[in-house]
């Protein structure tokens, strides 16, 4: 059952609409999948990495883009575990808004491409109308 649920979300992945052009592995322990979006007409391309260590009760989500901080200037950016990782904070995990039962494709990566369409509008309006609480975050760019 255990490792069956993880092939389950890892197979779905190549199925999301959102993420299918992706590629990635599984393994014993993880699986990590990586696939690039482009949220609007207007938004740049992203290159995206979800990672799931299966000792965590959810996938972490990194952007890969480097240039983000420097789109972003000296200004930290709201809504992530870490700022030099570039990890998401998609939702508040004491809020149960994840559960394991849940399909990728309409949670982590609908979720990934709302936070980047937030990111997007944060840069023009300096205000996170994403709504949520923000996480304690490693401000260290460096």
């Amino acid at each position: 059952m255990f490792e069956v649920q993880y092939t389950q979300h890892f197979m779905s992945l190549k199925f999301c609409p959102l993420s299918s052009k992706g590629s990635g592995q599984f393994k014993k322990d993880n699986f990590y999948w990586d696939f690039e979006i482009k949220p609007s007409n207007f938004s740049r391309v992203y290159r995206i990495s979800l990672r799931w260590n299966f000792n965590d009760t959810s996938p972490k989500v990194y952007i890969l883009n480097d240039e983000i901080h420097q789109i972003a200037k000296e200004r930290t950016i709201p809504h992530l575990y870490c700022q030099k990782k570039i990890e998401l904070c998609l939702y508040y995990p004491s809020s149960n808004g994840f559960s394991t039962k849940d399909p990728l494709c309409k949670t982590i990566v609908s979720w990934t491409y709302l936070w980047i369409l937030y990111y997007e509008e944060w840069l023009y309006s300096g205000e996170w109308k994403g709504g949520g609480i923000h996480p304690q975050t490693n401000k260290k760019i460096s």
